[in-house]
């Protein structure tokens, strides 16, 4: 795996083998920031970035090398944290990168009081284990945790639909489908 696009496009993103992590693809990845650059952010310099269910913190690291200010990657997997903190050191990017070992929710769960919210929420959780409508449900409960004009793409396999049922703060704006992924670019309504 390589970083896409940025700084640090063309190097490398170390990924072990094994069923473990499920790492986002160089294609889905490269193709998840077009989308965003073109209908959404045009320049994440000095944006607030949280990645949730990093792993090894592709999705992250991919917003650092475009720009971002800071990334708050988020895992509970020991296996996990040990390839991400590789990454962050092979790259350089500790500085900018904070690491939580710590279970998505409950994180979420501190978060919700924040005042200003994330401009970037990167989730891409292991597939069919309940996590998109659980995500969904929390976001649409907290919107405050994303910013207002700010994104939540969430990643999860092609056989996964957005919910028909209606969200208070939510809405659908974009979805992208490669290959066996969909890519949900999610944003918070507009107040009335």
């Amino acid at each position: 795996m390589r970083v896409t696009g940025g700084l640090l496009k063309g190097r490398r993103i170390f990924a072990p083998k094994g069923l473990f992590l499920r790492p986002t693809t160089d294609r889905v990845r490269e193709a998840l920031f077009q989308v965003i650059s073109s209908n959404f952010i045009d320049n994440l310099s000095g944006l607030k970035v949280l990645d949730l269910f990093s792993g090894t913190g592709a999705l992250g690291i991919e917003a650092l090398s475009r720009g971002a200010e800071l990334c708050l990657f988020v895992d509970s997997s020991s296996f996990a944290i040990k390839s991400l903190k590789r990454n962050l050191e092979g790259l350089c990017l500790l500085d900018k990168g904070k690491i939580l070992k710590r279970d998505v929710y409950s994180l979420l769960e501190s978060v919700q009081a924040s005042k200003s919210g994330f401009d970037l929420i990167l989730c891409d959780p292991p597939y069919q284990r309940g996590h998109f409508e659980r995500l969904l449900d929390f976001f649409d409960k907290n919107p405050n945790v994303l910013s207002q004009g700010g994104i939540l793409v969430i990643e999860e396999q092609k056989t996964i639909d957005f919910p028909q049922k209606h969200f208070t703060a939510l809405e659908l704006l974009k979805l992208k489908r490669y290959g066996d992924t969909k890519l949900f670019f999610i944003g918070r309504k507009a107040k009335t």
